[in-house]
């Protein structure tokens, strides 16, 4: 008998975002530890983990980039508007409460 015949080749499952965002909410809500979930699924160990980090990596860098978003209430009256932007660039801005043509302005930059 050949070796490779003893042993057979383990083939690679490819699981899709939606597939390991499932898995990962099945394990979180299974009373199971790790090793049994993964045993009764297929899966190792190793790669639910590695998916749970990637996931908290994911969130967090999601979190990070929405938290740099600022809010801005405009005034109702007529005011001059200056807005300092990262670069440096100083934006001079007469408003009178049309925001779309604030928009149009800021898109330019």
């Amino acid at each position: 008998m050949l070796k490779s015949e003893t042993h057979p080749r383990k083939v690679r499952r490819i699981y899709t975002s939606a597939q390991r965002a499932k898995i990962l909410e099945q394990s979180a809500q299974s009373k199971k530890n790790p090793s049994d979930f993964c045993k009764g699924i297929g899966l190792s160990v190793s790669a639910l983990y590695r998916w749970q980090r990637e996931s908290s990596a994911e969130t967090e860098s999601a979190a990070s980039i929405a938290s740099e978003f600022v809010e801005v209430s405009l005034p109702d009256v007529d005011t001059t508007i200056e807005i300092e932007l990262a670069n440096g660039i100083k934006l001079m801005l007469r408003s009178s409460g049309d925001l779309r043509s604030i928009l149009e302005v800021l898109q330019t930059c």
